[in-house]
């Protein structure tokens, strides 16, 4: 989540380089939305150039958990890439998976997790936790929570924190918007 906020900062501030390097860092550990940021990213060229092939790679690993809008993005992908670009998907993705994918990534952030659990009680013994600690949603909206939330034990064993994770992006919740009848504005003066 760390990595993830860094990378929704730097992005939100236009400056893709560090956005790209920071949601690297949270794809290392198995953060399906940063790998998604990392697949929109490189397919928009934000950052680096464009290279759609391994958009539709980091899209792949995205969807790996079977989220909803990552699973429609990789699709989406597929579909428009080149057959060029689907043989460099075919001869390449296999090692991205290798690299990022959950069969590693997972004990990776239970390992760093661990480590900082046992940094985090260390420190209440010294110090109280902060009393707010602003966090981002799944549509990268910064929400402010209580430092004590935060700092729940559900946040950082790791069975939880995933379970926490698949009910937020599994099947996000379906909004509505209604708008309104078309409304005619006078100009004014000098318009």
């Amino acid at each position: 989540m760390k990595h993830r906020k860094l990378g929704w900062d730097a992005y939100a501030a236009g400056d893709f380089v560090l956005a790209r390097a920071e949601f690297l860092k949270a794809a290392w550990y198995g953060d399906k939305p940063s790998q998604g940021m990392l697949a929109e990213m490189e397919w928009k060229g934000e950052g680096a150039d464009a290279d759609r092939a391994s958009a539709y790679m980091w899209a792949d690993l995205a969807a790996q958990r079977g989220y909803v809008l990552f699973v429609a993005v990789r699709e989406r992908y597929w579909r428009q890439l080149s057959e060029e670009e689907k043989e460099r998907v075919a001869q390449e993705g296999a090692r991205r998976m290798a690299d990022y994918g959950d069969a590693v990534a997972k004990e990776r952030l239970a390992r760093e997790m661990r480590r900082h659990a046992w940094d985090i009680k260390r420190s209440a013994w010294t110090a109280a936790p902060p009393r707010w600690v602003v966090i981002y949603d799944e549509h990268g909206v910064p929400t402010r929570i209580e430092g004590s939330r935060y700092y729940a034990p559900a946040f950082w064993e790791p069975e939880k924190y995933q379970a926490w994770q698949d009910a937020q992006w599994k099947d996000p919740p379906k909004g509505r918007v209604d708008v309104g009848e078309i409304e005619k504005v006078p100009r004014q003066a000098g318009e």
